[in-house]
């Protein structure tokens, strides 16, 4: 079983929606998906307690137990994949998941507040050695302050070429428990998380 965490001690990146919509892709794309959400104000959870499709699954992970959990659901053989969702501004949370995990997504959206917070999170990164790359989230199209973002990051570490834009799609779907992909299987928000697993789904190989 590989494992993904979505992290950034910054809040509102879009780590859950993010997390969320890939396992779904992961899902099509033929993965037998687990997704866990460390987070306290629980998104991820209310997401899939809402969710009528019976994939992805959902496993409940605490803080002290993950290490143990990702344990049990490897060795069950139940899952080829895992999805962690981690809290902003937690560092405990952050190094738990790190531990466990074989990759990791940043979402960082397109603002100075996010860039200046980025290296925060990238040094716990760095110091876990796991691979990382940042995700542009949030992305206004055509603005100059979206360029500026992938130059400032691409300087800092790998960044990943799926853009998640700036949609309401994303989260009017995730009210119901579904995914923007599956409301609108050819739109431009499906188009972008296709992109994204499949990058994400190189890193993990």
């Amino acid at each position: 079983m590989k494992t993904l965490a979505l992290a950034s001690l910054k809040g509102g990146t879009g780590k859950s929606t993010i997390a969320a919509h890939l396992a779904v892709q992961a899902v099509t794309a033929g993965e037998r998906v687990v997704v866990l959400d460390l987070d306290a104000q629980a998104s991820l959870a209310e997401w899939y307690n809402v969710r009528e499709a019976e994939a992805p699954a959902y496993a409940r992970a605490t803080l002290d137990g993950i290490a143990q959990t990702a344990a049990t659901l490897a060795a069950s053989g139940q899952y080829s994949l895992a999805i962690i969702d981690t809290p902003a501004t937690d560092k405990r949370a952050l190094r738990a998941a790190l531990a466990v995990c074989d990759a990791v997504l940043m979402p960082v959206r397109p603002s100075p507040n996010d860039l200046r917070a980025a290296p925060d999170t990238v040094a716990e990164i760095e110091a876990s050695g796991k691979p990382f790359a940042f995700v542009l989230s949030q992305r206004v199209a055509r603005t100059k302050i979206s360029e500026q973002a992938v130059i400032a990051l691409a300087n800092l570490q790998r960044v990943s070429p799926a853009v998640i834009g700036s949609r309401t799609s994303y989260a009017s779907a995730m009210i119901d428990g579904r995914t923007a992909q599956e409301i609108d299987p050819t739109g431009p928000a499906a188009e972008e998380i296709a992109g994204l697993w499949k990058f994400a789904r190189g890193m993990l190989k």
